[in-house]
């Protein structure tokens, strides 16, 4: 699977970058981040949302690492009624199963970007591998003939790799950067109904989240700190 080789992929995106022509000089050798992000298969399944913040240090166009911070909401509910046949008679048709947990985060992106000034000047190619450690606090509900409540709290270790674009936006009158946006889409190995499944009592039978592959999108906007600095 993708999951199991982030270095391999990431280096083929950059050989694959390296194909493009072009470069510019960086707005800032430092950059704050803040932006959102949206974890899950973005269906009627396990999925989540958050926000984040980070500090990135581009000492060249061409590369980038980044330290950040996340706080992610994720959540899976369903009604156990007759249309899920969600049991054999062990919870009242008409209960409920709520699944939740927040978790904040502390991520290292590393990236590597290239120049797509043959197509459109400002725009950049970039591709990332984020590594993450957090801290999960989960709640389990299920409601019925036979209710069944859970906290819990727990680490987790993961990694991402995600393609993206960047759009460096020019002030007309000094001719710096004044402000840049960027977003990116890839895969994480951070399996959310597994996560779930651990939770789940052994008499169970009703309906869980049907999740095959874990997706991620990245919308951020970046502020450049300090002067204009040479790429």
């Amino acid at each position: 699977m993708i999951f199991e080789k982030p270095f391999l992929y990431f280096g083929i995106a950059l050989l694959l970058m390296s194909s493009f022509g072009g470069s510019v000089n960086a707005q800032s050798k430092f950059l704050f981040n803040p932006g959102v992000f949206f974890d899950g298969p973005f269906r009627d399944e396990l999925s989540g949302a958050g926000i984040m913040v980070g500090l990135e240090y581009r000492p060249k166009t061409y590369f980038g690492i980044e330290a950040k911070l996340k706080y992610g909401f994720y959540s899976f509910s369903r009604s156990l009624s007759p249309e899920n046949k969600p049991i054999s008679g062990v919870y009242h048709p008409n209960g409920y199963f709520e699944y939740r947990l927040q978790t904040p985060q502390l991520s290292l992106v590393p990236r590597i970007y290239k120049d797509l000034d043959v197509f459109y000047d400002g725009l950049f190619l970039f591709a990332e591998s984020e590594f993450s450690l957090g801290l999960v606090n989960g709640r389990l509900d299920i409601s019925g003939d036979t209710s069944y409540e859970k906290s819990f709290s727990e680490t987790i270790s993961y990694y991402s790799v995600s393609v993206g674009l960047e759009y460096q936006e020019d002030n007309s009158h000094n001719k710096k950067r004044d402000w840049i946006a960027a977003g990116s889409f890839g895969f994480s190995s951070w399996d959310l109904k597994e996560q779930l499944n651990r939770h789940i009592p052994d008499f169970y039978d009703g309906p869980t989240p049907v999740q095959k592959v874990t997706f991620v999108i990245n919308l951020v906007l970046k502020i450049p700190i300090g002067t204009k600095l040479g790429g």
